[in-house]
């Protein structure tokens, strides 16, 4: 009887865990409603927008910090530079995002026209960036390489702006596939997925510190 006792307590003690547990991450999970939006006074700021600004002003000040510690072409070259990488950034973030979602021509063109509006990837503003920068490089007769400058300020500038990208959810298209692993994510329409921003964001991390050290292992 004692047995059959414990055996019961148990039992029922397992089950208030779980139920424990499940309204636990239900309640965990309606606390937090992507878009996840800023408040500042009674402006409503999108988290996309915000991330990105502080992302553009964040990896701006760390150019232009490395141009004045280290460059090795003179100021008005780097200013060519650096509005030929700026606008190839601009038209290949755009380019690509059309590229990629071409089939909404024929099945909604007014959410392709808006997702070419206020879309844009990393990958084809880093593409459409050097090809800037390389034009720009052929137009005003440089020949040494020029991108050292704009390496840590890309990677801080991108692991900022993914923040957004995650507090944005479903509408920022840059989700991963579903998963059942613990961290998995729901962006609001019920499937726990990859938060793939913040692996992204984790790499970024690695490669600033791994970077850093290079130079310090080779010199050694």
């Amino acid at each position: 009887m004692l047995r059959g006792l414990i055996l019961q307590f148990n039992f029922e003690l397992n089950f208030w865990f779980i139920a424990e547990k499940s309204t636990l991450v239900a309640e965990t999970k309606e606390l937090v409603n992507f878009p996840l939006y800023f408040w500042l006074g009674s402006w409503r700021i999108h988290p996309h927008i915000l991330f990105e600004s502080l992302a553009y002003t964040v990896a701006l000040r760390l150019l232009l910090r490395n141009v004045g510690k280290k460059d090795l072409i003179a100021p008005s070259q780097r200013s060519s530079v650096m509005v030929g990488g700026m606008v190839g950034a601009l038209i290949g973030a755009k380019v690509l995002v059309g590229l990629q979602h071409l089939d909404l021509i024929w099945q909604n063109p007014q959410q392709l026209l808006l997702l070419f509006l206020q879309g844009k990837t990393v990958v084809g503003a880093l593409l459409g960036g050097l090809i800037g920068v390389e034009i720009t490089k052929k137009i005003i007769g440089v020949r040494q390489s020029t991108g050292d400058v704009f390496v840590y300020p890309l990677i801080v500038g991108t692991a900022v702006g993914r923040i957004g990208c995650f507090l944005t959810g479903l509408s920022d298209r840059t989700y991963g596939i579903a998963t059942t692993l613990p961290w998995g994510v729901d962006f609001g329409d019920g499937i726990s997925r990859h938060p793939t921003q913040l692996y992204e964001i984790i790499f970024l991390i690695f490669l600033i510190v791994f970077g850093s050290s290079v130079p310090v292992m080779l010199n050694y």
